[in-house]
């Protein structure tokens, strides 16, 4: 990698590369987040992952998949995070892009479900959904958790969660391209009939 005074060229000399070509070096970080925590990143100086052209892109997806190989093989981890920080404000303290290849090992924290939506504190655990009044067998009334959210979430992801703008206009693209309503259900990870629920909202069904 051309010394430019950036802060990865500084380090390259110091820690143990894993493989390298014409326009990525991919390493070890020096401080790790856990065993076999690996950066994928591109020789040319550059701050965003969003400023990369798409060759880079796609290279760097590649260098993805071949270094996930090299840290199975030598650290057998039973999960991973991967993820890159864009500005300040998601915490990038080095102005040049680099991609996170996070190994995660079963114990390595107490409950890891939600993974990256740790990033925001107190988001990574899902709510209980409110306890709901429910009919008793003999015609009375109850006060019982019907059912919770990590419960729901088992079979779809984003249950409960708000539609956004964004997904709005993703799933009208999508129903109008010809899509059912099973597939878009698999694709939001929302059930049908949340599915078919928006879709009346939007005006694409009656």
């Amino acid at each position: 990698m051309e010394n430019r005074g950036g802060p990865f060229c500084r380090l390259v000399s110091r820690v143990k590369i894993i493989c390298e070509i014409a326009t990525f070096v991919v390493f070890y970080d020096g401080y790790p987040v856990s065993p076999g925590h690996a950066l994928i990143i591109p020789k040319r100086h550059v701050a965003s992952y969003f400023d990369l052209t798409n060759h880079e892109r796609e290279a760097m997806n590649v260098m993805l998949q071949f270094v996930k190989q090299k840290i199975d093989e030598r650290f057998h981890p039973d999960g991973y995070n991967i993820g890159i920080n864009v500005n300040e404000a998601a915490g990038q303290s080095v102005f040049h892009v680099h991609m996170h290849i996070i190994p995660r090992y079963k114990g390595d924290v107490p409950n890891p479900k939600g993974g990256v939506r740790g990033v925001i504190l107190g988001k990574q655990s899902y709510n209980v959904l409110p306890e709901k009044e429910s009919v008793s067998p003999v015609g009375g009334t109850q006060n019982s958790k019907s059912y919770t959210l990590e419960h729901k979430r088992k079979e779809h992801g984003n249950a409960y969660l708000p539609w956004d703008d964004e997904a709005d206009r993703l799933l009208c693209r999508m129903y109008d391209e010809g899509k059912s309503i099973s597939l878009l259900s698999d694709i939001f990870e929302r059930t049908k009939e949340a599915i078919r629920s928006r879709l009346k909202k939007l005006g694409k069904i009656e």
